[in-house]
């Protein structure tokens, strides 16, 4: 199985956790001959370190749709140079790896629970109403971190490609947008039973891999998130920023906008 690795790439080392991740993805995909690395940078390609252009596969754009526009030109790029991979790995470059081998864990468990399509390390549950999402168990639905995440891909995903690229760079604004729509659409097109979390469910979860990673936000603050509890769900988020921006968030159907012409 070949796994690859989408990495946003745009902290290098000017970030808390300073060389530590890029130095451990080298080490790991060096040692790992199943896995490889495409760093989707947002910085121009001067401000890379140069050592780090030698070692990986690089595609530039700007930081137009943060997080999510990464990932959307990502499976563009995947489709156009006929990449074949069974997973790729969604990931953030200002995280932390306190297991080494934690993707090798989160790869061993999606293929060992075959229910799943995205498999989080961790998440939370969340109290989504039926308008937003009919595919959902009766009181909630399941998150997944945008910041580390595994996809199987199939032609399902390559066909239906849940990712936005909302314009702009703001990550208040365009980053959390996007997650809310993002989010939504694939809870109404694979539905919140297609999320695992490796802590947790099924065949191969472990307890442990809650904090397998440590997660940053914007480089800087330390993240935590707790195990998963259902008697801690989390109320929906506001999708008012979307709906003030043109998105239609609506069972069964992807996110609409006609402004930006997703339709």
């Amino acid at each position: 199985m070949k796994t690859v690795f989408c990495i946003t790439g745009g902290y290098y080392y000017n970030w808390a956790g300073g060389r530590s991740f890029y130095d451990w993805l080298y080490n790991f995909v060096e040692n790992n001959n199943d896995f490889d690395a495409v760093i989707m940078s947002w910085q121009p390609k001067e401000n890379v370190p140069r050592d780090l252009i030698d070692k990986f596969k690089f595609i530039f754009r700007s930081n137009n749709g943060c997080d999510w526009g990464c990932y959307d030109d990502f499976l563009k790029a995947y489709k156009n140079n006929g990449w074949t991979y069974d997973y790729t790995i969604f990931c953030h470059d200002d995280i932390t790896s306190e297991q080494y081998d934690w993707p090798s864990r989160m790869i061993q468990h999606i293929e060992s629970n075959h229910e799943f399509e995205l498999t989080s390390l961790v998440g939370r549950y969340m109290n989504v109403p039926s308008e937003i999402s009919k595919k959902r168990n009766p009181e909630f639905v399941k998150e997944f971190l945008s910041m580390c995440f595994c996809m199987r891909m199939t032609d399902y995903l390559l066909k239906n490609n849940p990712f936005v690229t909302i314009p702009g760079h703001d990550q208040d604004m365009v980053g959390d947008t996007g997650c809310n729509v993002v989010t939504a659409n694939i809870w109404n097109m694979w539905g919140s039973d297609k999320i695992g979390w490796a802590c947790s469910d099924g065949e191969c979860a472990d307890a442990s891999l809650a904090t397998a990673v440590g997660h940053y936000k914007r480089g800087r603050v330390a993240r935590t998130f707790p195990f998963p509890s259902k008697d801690a769900k989390r109320n929906t988020p506001s999708l008012k920023q979307a709906a003030d921006q043109g998105w239609i968030i609506k069972p069964d159907e992807f996110a609409k906008n006609e402004k930006l012409k997703y339709k």
